[in-house]
């Protein structure tokens, strides 16, 4: 499982790292390198959750982000993420002594697949001079999600395996907080996070 994990963190990498240097390394007749000038339309692709990556947690999904400037202060986005949001085994020993039934152990093995839609409002509060569409923003959010957790449970003292399946769906509403910069003429770089989505 370790494995897969790594495996498809690197497929992804290598990606996100292909992609961007076709960005930053196209003709120079492809790019605008007009200091000023304001885009209304921006592209971006979702490679690094860094939340669960600093906590520990296995996931592993991607996701893409159309935002649409109305004017230099105020833009609409709509965020797609789809992938694995949990995959994780958990053990439980007994023994003789506290539980009176003899050594054993249960076993439970979590995957947990979905997707998540999240359109947003977001109010630009700071911008840079000669990168427009750079700069610290604020705004609200919706995140419609569903999830398809597997699940199945290895009991040792029987040998048996019990399967089930779940799915949720959920919608929440959050506030947004973020930066986004323009790194080169075509290249943004963004980080932001949501609460209480």
């Amino acid at each position: 499982m370790l494995n897969r994990t790594l495996i498809n963190l690197s497929l992804i990498y290598k990606v996100s790292c292909i992609i961007i240097m076709i960005m930053v390394h196209a003709p120079a007749e492809c790019q605008d390198t007009t200091p000023d000038v304001f885009r209304k339309n921006i592209l971006k692709i979702n490679t690094v959750p860094l939340i669960p990556a600093l906590s520990g947690q296995s996931q592993q999904w991607i996701g893409i982000e159309y935002q649409r400037m109305k004017n230099r202060k105020i833009s609409f986005s709509l965020l797609t993420n789809l992938g694995i949001f949990e995959d994780y085994t958990f053990k439980k020993y007994y023994d003789y002594f506290n539980q009176h039934q003899g050594f054993s152990y249960t076993r439970e093995d979590v995957i947990t697949r979905g997707y998540h839609l999240i359109p947003s409002v977001k109010y630009h509060i700071i911008g840079l001079k000669h990168k427009q569409e750079a700069g610290i923003f604020a705004g609200g959010c919706i995140d419609v999600n569903q999830y398809f957790k597997k699940s199945s449970l290895f009991d040792s003292r029987t040998k048996n395996t019990e399967y089930s399946r779940l799915n949720t769906s959920r919608m929440g509403l959050g506030i947004t907080l973020g930066a986004q910069y323009m790194a080169y003429t075509r290249l943004y770089l963004d980080i932001n996070i949501s609460f209480f989505v």
